[in-house]
């Protein structure tokens, strides 16, 4: 395992069949295939209103990202769209694949929500067939209740 901090960024790379709970990278469900990842928002215990949020962040994966579907209380809700600029994560992590369209973001409907805390997880599965899973990101909603 190998972690890196810069800029405030802080990555963690798995390299082998290991579990990372409560750093940027989680839930391994796949072979030696090194991923680095975030959930940048929402941010971790934010409090969203909806009846949208975006939710976005970035993802690399040693033979490229095919896609990255979101979770809410561990039920999928919606795929987020590929190929946000990140020109920082390029300067980070040039030997990945297109690291400078790293970038993902969802529309995420939270109007069907309860009040409360809820998890929302990035799954990403790389072209080598691989899923990962960025750790839960916590957070609450709080609906206008007028």
């Amino acid at each position: 395992m190998k972690t890196v901090s810069m800029f405030g960024i802080v990555t963690v790379c798995l390299l082998s069949g290991l579990s990372c709970r409560g750093g940027v990278v989680g839930q391994r469900h796949s072979t030696l295939e090194p991923f680095l990842g975030s959930v940048d928002v929402p941010k971790r215990g934010s409090a969203l209103q909806g009846p949208t949020v975006i939710a976005g962040g970035w993802a690399l994966a040693e033979d490229g990202v095919q896609r990255v579907e979101i979770y809410i209380d561990k039920q999928f809700v919606t795929y987020a769209t590929l190929g946000g600029d990140r020109p920082d994560i390029a300067k980070l992590f040039p030997s990945f694949p297109n690291p400078g369209k790293s970038g993902w973001n969802a529309v995420v409907d939270v109007s069907s929500l309860t009040n409360g805390d809820h998890e929302l997880v990035a799954q990403i599965k790389s072209k080598a067939g691989n899923v990962h899973e960025l750790p839960p990101t916590p957070f609450r909603v709080a609906h206008d209740n007028k």
